[in-house]
């Protein structure tokens, strides 16, 4: 299923920073690392991260419509509070600030800075 949104996935990969490559996340998400979820023609790619304190959900990819994260929104975090999560959390664009998520509690923590070495 991941594969039918090849495409959507490669264009959202420029945005996590160059940390993987398409082939790289398929095969975190086939072998059980990476978790895939998806929604008419919109997925989201999440990262349950072991702190030492606390299980955080990551989420770590998303592409398409912003009514299909809406939905995806509530399945995806009671999943991760199956898991254990305690936390959430997500890298996106600026443009987050000024969707749905702000409404549904979530908030700006930081900026990030990247320099190559």
């Amino acid at each position: 299923m991941i594969d039918d949104y090849e495409q959507q996935i490669r264009r959202a990969l420029p945005y996590s920073g160059g940390t993987f490559t398409y082939e790289e996340v398929r095969d975190a998400v086939k072998a059980g690392r990476l978790q895939f979820w998806a929604l008419n023609e919109s997925f989201v790619i999440t990262d349950v991260v072991n702190f030492p304190s606390h299980k955080n959900l990551h989420f770590f990819l998303l592409g398409g419509a912003m009514d299909d994260m809406k939905a995806m929104q509530g399945p995806i975090e009671a999943w991760g509070k199956s898991q254990g999560c305690t936390t959430a959390s997500a890298l996106g664009r600026k443009g987050w600030e000024r969707s749905f998520i702000v409404e549904r509690g979530w908030a700006p923590m930081a900026t990030l800075f990247t320099k190559e070495l």
